[in-house]
């Protein structure tokens, strides 16, 4: 089984990951709360004394890392400098997900056909008014 160190994509801890799973997307984060953080906006720089007083993710992201007695995380070394190699990774689609406009399920991220082909259409007829004088003359 072969493993890869990485930094957590939210707090920036180092953390060890099966290859397998980074190169099917995952093993992103450290825990399920950097998880949480990260989909609300949370990154490494946010990880400081001021945040702390205001995020409980933030608060035990920086007592961490206070714990370990570092100022901010080590980089770790590419996947490819660990390895020699390139890997490649399956992107992530979160499907079935549903679409922006009517909420149909989907496979992948965006619109359902029908919605996109509608947009389009909109697009297209509203294409020619650009720079088109609204106001009626006096």
């Amino acid at each position: 089984m072969t493993t890869v160190e990485k930094n957590c994509a939210a707090c920036g801890a180092p953390i060890t990951v099966r290859l397998a799973d980074h190169k099917r997307g995952w093993g992103r984060f450290c825990d399920k709360s950097c998880a949480a953080g990260y989909k609300c906006g949370m990154r490494p720089r946010d990880v400081n004394k001021g945040h702390a007083k205001e995020s409980v993710w933030a608060e035990k992201a920086f007592s961490e890392r206070e714990a370990a007695g570092v100022d901010e995380w080590p980089k770790v070394p590419t996947i490819k400098e660990q390895l020699g190699r390139k890997v490649k990774v399956r992107p992530i689609y979160h499907s079935p997900s549903s679409c922006r406009k009517c909420g149909k399920r989907v496979n992948g991220p965006g619109l359902c056909w029908e919605c996109d082909e509608a947009e389009e259409a909109l697009n297209a007829m509203e294409a020619g008014w650009d720079g088109h004088k609204t106001g009626s003359a006096a």
